[in-house]
């Protein structure tokens, strides 16, 4: 699937929730790979979230798989008036943003369908990385 076909489904997926201002997908080194946000858009800077919060998520991932609870799956952040979803999918990591918390279980009933459709990026990013 190329690039702008994935675009075009995270546009769609955008576009299914009034909360949702982004959709970002990064490198677990914090290489932004893809972001989707409404046209015109520039109410949320999202400089920090595409490029420090999945390394710092993928660090937290590591450390939490020393807990022997399984794989991570997500990690929910609220803030006063953002809520973000970051969703495993490494060497991705993906990244709801949103400014409303009504919606976090239905962005984590995302999750799978988010995966599928990352699924050949993630596979090119492990080549890329020799994992």
């Amino acid at each position: 699937m190329s690039e702008v076909a994935v675009e075009e489904k995270l546009r769609a997926l955008l576009g299914r929730f009034e909360s949702l201002t982004a959709i970002l997908v990064s490198t677990s080194e914090g290489v932004p790979l893809l972001k989707v946000e409404p046209e015109g858009d520039a109410e949320h800077p999202l400089e920090d979230a595409e490029t420090v919060l999945p390394s710092i998520f993928a660090a937290a991932a590591e450390q939490a798989g020393k807990l022997q609870f399984g794989v991570m799956q997500s990690v929910t952040c609220f803030f006063d008036d953002t809520v973000l979803v970051h969703l495993n999918h490494l060497p991705l990591v993906v990244t709801l943003i949103a400014h409303d918390a009504v919606t976090v279980g239905a962005f984590l009933d995302l999750a799978d369908e988010l995966r599928a459709l990352l699924w050949p990026l993630k596979k090119a990013v492990e080549a890329s990385e020799g994992h």
